[in-house]
């Protein structure tokens, strides 16, 4: 019933433990830093905590995914961000 929603829950949990762990290593680490330049950019004093870039990532390819909503890979990098947002709010 799900195939669709299914395939891309997989493929974004392939990509969580697979090619993107490989490329870029630890996702909350990567946030981390990406949280603490945005912060710098931003003037903000705190770093941003990784699951809130997550939660922004996520939102940056929503927003994609509805301007190209044929374009899978916008959907399946959301559900990934939302999961690893998911995984860091409790660190």
């Amino acid at each position: 019933m799900y195939e669709k929603a299914d395939e891309t829950l997989y493929t974004a949990n392939e990509i969580i433990h697979g090619s993107r762990q490989e490329t870029y290593g630890n996702a909350t680490e990567t946030a981390r830093r990406i949280g603490m330049a945005w912060s710098s950019i931003l003037g903000l004093g705190e770093p941003i905590p990784p699951f809130q870039v997550q939660a922004m990532m996520a939102a940056l390819k929503l927003v994609r995914g509805c301007i190209e909503p044929s374009h899978e890979d916008s959907w399946i990098d959301a559900a990934a961000y939302t999961a690893l947002a998911s995984d860091s709010v409790a660190l």
